[in-house]
């Protein structure tokens, strides 16, 4: 059975180290799994918690499985870091709902912040039948000193990386130290994949790049400037891309003042919207059979962290808050323009509907 393009995924942090799994479809959401728990992934007895988790998924959209040509595999990516180990831990989740360990990401080390996406290759009337469909795992971190690395890997074998990339270095151009990764793939032509990349410095400026599987990378460019103006200091960044044609590209960012924010690129017209608050929700008030709707900045905590992933109901946007809160809100269909008035829900009351303890960090693919 192959990946469903409707099914939402969604990873967390939980404070106490567990790492939690739960899938949204339309209108309904899976009970919350603990990914290290006895009915989750293959994985001998963790050692110490879980602090960080990335995620992406590989999904065919050929739509056919040519026996000529090797089909990838379809299935989330989880990308874990914890407390004992250097390297981050490597897990598939497959359809079937089962969970392999991949082992380890050996070409990691000492990161800060880990970024995640899968990304599609196709043959194009120009590179011709030699280079069959292929997806690759991207990956970008932090480092020790705040340099901002990629690399990218074979989904069938993450363990087997392809050129790591500084990408200050390579590219000649020194932006700061940066403390906040993101990334998202979008669905080339051609031998190579390529994917979004987004950091967040030190002083709190958002850049932005776009690498390649094959090492090479674009110069990084301040994000505000370029398109949709200054939402203050940034302390964490997230990046989905819409696979449409002309494709979409998708921000968010939490500003330092805990506000959570979204703008959208249109890479075909290089138009940019300006940044919109996703606090900014619909309201109805009734009474004496008066019925007044309006729309008004709501109050849902001091955000932390995003997370930011498009299906084929639309854009959907994770928040982790302060006070350990997830939120989830769909931006219902894919535009060029931020859908105003939608509203969070708390992913624990409203949507699973059961408690499973303060979040720190979440992932969605």
């Amino acid at each position: 059975m192959p990946e469903d393009p409707a099914a939402l995924h969604v990873v967390g942090v939980t404070a106490t180290g567990r790492l939690m799994h739960t899938i949204r479809t339309p209108g309904a959401w899976t009970p919350f799994l603990d990914v290290f728990g006895p009915s989750g992934a293959d994985q001998p007895q963790l050692e110490g918690y879980v602090t960080e988790v990335a995620a992406g998924r590989a999904i065919n959209k050929l739509g056919i499985a040519d026996p000529s040509t090797p089909v990838f595999p379809e299935a989330l990516v989880v990308v874990v870091q914890t407390s004992t180990q250097p390297n981050p831990l490597l897990f598939y989740r497959y359809d079937t709902g089962h969970w392999l360990s991949m082992g380890t990401a050996p070409y990691i080390v000492g990161a800060r912040r880990v970024a995640a996406a899968c990304g599609n290759s196709y043959p194009s009337p120009l590179s011709g039948p030699a280079f069959p469909p292929t997806a690759r795992l991207h990956l970008a971190w932090t480092g020790p000193a705040g340099q901002i690395l990629a690399t990218s890997a074979p989904v069938t074998g993450p363990a087997v990386t392809g050129p790591v990339v500084d990408i200050e270095y390579s590219t000649g151009a020194s932006r700061g130290a940066f403390r906040v990764p993101a990334l998202a793939a979008f669905d080339s032509l051609g031998p190579s994949t390529q994917s979004r990349l987004a950091g967040v410095t030190a002083d709190g400026r958002m850049y932005q790049s776009i690498v390649t599987s094959t090492g090479w990378a674009d110069i990084l460019t301040d994000v505000e400037t370029a398109g949709p103006g200054d939402a203050g200091e940034i302390v964490d960044v997230a990046l989905a891309i819409a696979n449409v044609p002309g494709r979409l590209d998708y921000y968010g960012a939490v500003s330092g003042d805990g506000r959570a924010w979204l703008a959208v690129h249109d890479p075909v017209t290089q138009g940019w919207t300006s940044w919109h608050n996703l606090e900014e929700a619909d309201f109805v008030l009734t009474g004496n059979g008066v019925v007044v709707r309006g729309r008004d900045v709501a109050e849902f905590g001091t955000f932390e962290r995003l997370a930011l992933a498009t299906t084929t109901e639309g854009l959907h946007v994770l928040g982790v808050t302060s006070n350990g809160q997830l939120w989830h809100q769909l931006q219902a269909g894919l535009s060029t323009q931020p859908r105003p008035g939608q509203e969070f829900r708390d992913v624990e009351t409203v949507g699973v509907g059961a408690d499973a303890g303060q979040f720190t960090a979440v992932a969605a693919a």
